[in-house]
């Protein structure tokens, strides 16, 4: 044997080496009898041993219904004489369902006719295992496993692109009345389980095409795509109100909630999705205003109540920056004997822009948003009433 045959045997023997030790699946076919031509350890995990696949064909390899379906799609990537990539499901010998990834690439020796075609499989399985994974944390809630804020947000700019072909949708924003005393009385363990439990009550109700979401803490969306009437949504509300209202068994305690519901319709009461979220969740502001328990549609002027308090909530920011308040102090006097007993101490805004504004329309937002005035806090007493407790029990009054 020459000096340049054994070279090339050498060669050849160190390729064969590499290609045989290489992770992927490595097929080659021959293009005229579709005959595998070299085959990789690798391929074993697919059709066994690869001393068995040389010289072979799918259909002596593969069930029927399997060859046919790679026989076609050889011979299509084969006349069309261009390389791709795909990614397919495939049950190995074994059982084993995978997914693999694969390059598929025509050879010309002379630059004529495809002469063979290469294939590279890689198994996939555990990357899109992870990649699934990874998606399902960005898009869904891991508590109660519908989807989150991010997700809710895509769902609902799709439902106004589907608006553009005349369809109408309802966003439902629901939260769930005193969550927090449950939170706070029989722990949070008792708090996840009641809402691992809306949640599923919720789905319950909604199904596809429509879309549930937790926004976060207790608070949920729900959107109802194409719905035909107002009766429509009003049914649809009546029922997660039935749902949610029935008792919850959470970690041994039998408990019971109740939600309060803002709802808005596009396009009437908004065109994008900041707009119908802000919307719903100002109905949702008047519903619990109102009690709980109940809901509200949105309505225009809703929206004007809503930036009317917005704007005095600024306000009343400012005015403790500006000591805007002042105390007035009322004398209390004693029936039986005529004598002062003690002083009231009343607390008064006076506003450069709006005058001076009424306790009553200021101490509760103060209450609310815990905007509370210094003045209050300064004097050390509460209008000589021990324990008391909250501005509209320390004496403030009108």
């Amino acid at each position: 044997m020459s000096k340049s045959s054994k070279d090339a045997r050498k060669t050849r023997i160190f390729l064969d080496t590499i290609i045989d030790n290489l992770p992927m699946m490595v097929t080659v076919i021959d293009a005229r009898s579709q005959r595998f031509v070299l085959a990789n350890k690798a391929t074993e995990t697919v059709f066994g041993k690869a001393r068995n696949v040389i010289g072979k064909s799918l259909h002596e390899l593969l069930p029927k219904a399997k060859a046919d379906e790679l026989y076609a799609r050889d011979r299509a990537i084969i006349r069309a004489g261009q390389r791709i990539e795909l990614d397919y499901n495939y049950t190995r010998s074994n059982g084993d369902d995978v997914i693999l990834s694969a390059k598929m690439i025509p050879i010309r020796i002379h630059g004529g006719d495809v002469e063979y075609l290469l294939s590279i499989h890689e198994d996939i399985t555990e990357n899109r295992l992870t990649e699934n994974k990874m998606l399902f944390m960005a898009h869904y809630d891991c508590l109660t496993g519908v989807g989150n804020r991010s997700l809710f947000r895509l769902q609902i700019r799709e439902a106004f692109e589907c608006h553009k072909y005349d369809t109408v949708f309802a966003l439902i924003y629901l939260d769930l009345d005193n969550f927090k005393s449950i939170n706070d009385s029989l722990g949070h363990p008792v708090g996840d389980q009641v809402l691992i439990s809306i949640a599923q009550r919720l789905l319950e109700v909604i199904s596809e095409p429509h879309h549930v979401a937790r926004l976060g803490g207790d608070e949920f969306a729900i959107i109802l795509k194409g719905v035909p009437s107002l009766e429509a949504i009003k049914s649809t509300i009546s029922r997660i109100i039935s749902v949610i209202s029935l008792p919850i068994d959470a970690c041994g305690n039998q408990v019971f909630v109740t939600a309060s519901i803002g709802v808005a319709v596009a396009p009437d009461d908004a065109n994008d999705a900041d707009a119908l979220l802000r919307n719903a969740d100002i109905a949702l502001y008047r519903a619990k205003k109102d009690g709980g328990n109940t809901y509200e549609f949105f309505e225009i002027r809703m929206l004007k109540d809503f930036q009317e308090r917005r704007a005095m909530e600024n306000d009343l920011r400012d005015a403790l920056d500006n000591n805007e308040f002042k105390l007035y102090y009322q004398p209390l006097i004693g029936l039986d004997h005529h004598h002062v007993n003690g002083f009231e101490a009343l607390l008064r805004w006076d506003s450069p822009s709006r005058g001076l504004v009424s306790p009553a329309d200021f101490i509760p937002l103060a209450e609310e948003t815990g905007n509370y005035p210094p003045p209050i806090f300064g004097h050390g007493f509460c209008g000589f009433r021990p324990g008391c407790r909250g501005l509209s029990e320390r004496g403030l009054r009108p």
